[in-house]
């Protein structure tokens, strides 16, 4: 395995994002380094995002975002 494949890997985080538009229940749901889980995980719940409106009021909904890191092309 060449050092550029060791550097890759991708986590699938799910979250809800809440009223206020933080995340919150953030939960790894797979990973193909649990290291860089942590690290992925540590740093989304630093993120801040506009919360989603249902009548112009302020909604928490469910997200699911897929994070990768390195080099994607063979």
């Amino acid at each position: 395995m060449s050092a550029a494949e060791a550097d890759r890997a991708t986590v699938t985080m799910a979250f809800v994002i809440d009223e206020e538009g933080v995340p919150v229940n953030v939960q790894v749901e797979k990973a193909s380094d649990e290291k860089w889980a942590r690290d992925v995980t540590a740093a989304l719940r630093e993120w801040k995002f506009t919360p989603a409106r249902k009548d112009g009021v302020p909604v928490s909904v469910p997200c699911t975002m897929d994070f990768a890191r390195g080099d994607r092309a063979p």
